[in-house]
């Protein structure tokens, strides 16, 4: 056996630990790409971020040499042929954020109050990271276009009290109460259910959404009429 020929089939690892690294036409390390050794197995893990990278084949190789500092040479490049493909939209990465709980007052007897559940929002900044879902936000994305709906509660009750009527399913709430006994504070908790019209599954978001105060103001209290009939007077001496 030729000394070029030593452990050519890598099973001895005659000369030590190899160095694999993936590199451009440059030289220069690919950084989204890393390996990890496990030897006999490699393990190559690519992890592109950054759009420009889609299109043509990239022309990389796999660079080995020896860990070893005195076995510099020989080097050794394979090709290694990268194609990146244009990301799919994920909005499952999208998260979204509670809305600012409503303060509303009501007096009884004097509903109703109609009252609008405010809806949860996409997070601006979670629109970013990944290429994912990135490509939801692109010109031509859908934006992660969803549809709503809600499903409120009273927190001490774990349901709605029946002066609070929900129309079907949706963020529309009328309040009338009546009796003394809707008085109080209610705070009322929902449930937003967003479905996407495409790339997501349903994602649900909790929230205190708001806060009913039912009063009872006394404006007036009308002076009786004296009566004109029926009076009997008992005199005794």
């Amino acid at each position: 056996m030729s000394a070029t020929e030593v452990d050519d089939n890598n099973s001895l690892w005659l000369c030590g630990d190899r160095n694999y690294v993936v590199v451009d036409s440059s030289d220069v390390a690919v950084p989204w790409i890393s390996i990890a050794a496990a030897k006999p197995t490699y393990t190559i893990t690519l992890q592109p971020v950054a759009e420009a990278l889609v299109g043509p084949t990239l022309a990389y190789k796999l660079k080995i040499t020896f860990k070893d500092a005195r076995y510099p040479t020989p080097v050794l490049r394979k090709d290694f042929p990268v194609t990146i493909s244009a990301a799919t939209c994920d909005c499952n990465k999208l998260l979204w954020d509670a809305p600012t709980m409503l303060d509303k007052v009501v007096d009884v007897a004097l509903g109703p109050l109609s009252v609008t559940i405010p809806t949860a929002t996409q997070n601006a900044n979670s629109k970013l990271p990944t290429p994912e879902i990135r490509k939801c936000f692109a010109t031509g994305g859908n934006n992660c276009a969803s549809t709503s709906t809600w499903t409120p509660i009273v927190v001490a009750t774990n349901n709605l009290p029946s002066f609070i009527v929900q129309t079907g399913t949706t963020d529309a709430l009328t309040i009338t109460p009546t009796t003394a006994a809707h008085m109080g504070t209610w705070t009322i908790k929902v449930t937003q259910t967003i479905t996407y019209a495409a790339f997501g599954t349903p994602k649900t978001v909790v929230f205190d959404a708001v806060k009913v105060t039912v009063g009872c103001t006394i404006s007036t209290i009308p002076n009786p009429s004296p009566p004109t009939t029926g009076l009997t007077y008992n005199l005794y001496d």
